[in-house]
């Protein structure tokens, strides 16, 4: 469904009272994110939450 589950969900998780969420869908990719032609970006992506959880 290109992302709407997830999108369905968060918001879900959201109304429920949690503010530290990040979602992102990438529309070339399925579900295996890091398997896809485009890991490097998704690992890019990853590491820079990382470092911005562990920051604060």
């Amino acid at each position: 469904d290109y992302g709407k589950a997830v999108n369905h969900l968060a918001g879900r998780i959201r109304r429920m009272g949690f503010s530290n969420l990040v979602s992102k869908v990438y529309p070339e990719t399925r579900h295996e994110s890091l398997n896809e032609v485009n890991r490097d970006i998704v690992m890019a992506d990853f590491a820079a939450w990382t470092d911005s959880v562990l920051k604060s």
